[in-house]
């Protein structure tokens, strides 16, 4: 997963690209609910964790060798 900080209004929003083979599957962003970037980390881990367990389950094992996806840190 990698993280980024983007300005939005008088706040800021961390988020994080959950990523598979290279291509972006889903974005996932926090913002006002933090207040530093070790934090942001840890709560884009347990969100990206929580979509990546759903998809899997919507989509099911897969039926050939498809790269799963998998979060991994910088």
């Amino acid at each position: 997963m990698e993280v980024g900080v983007d300005g939005v209004g008088e706040g800021v929003a961390y988020f994080g690209d959950v990523k598979r083979n290279g291509q972006e599957m889903c974005r996932i962003t926090l913002a006002g609910c933090v207040s530093n970037e070790e934090e942001a980390r840890r709560a884009l881990r347990a969100k990206a964790r929580i979509w990546i367990d759903e998809f899997h389950r919507r989509e099911g094992l897969p039926a050939v060798a498809d790269q799963p996806l998998v979060l991994r840190e910088p």
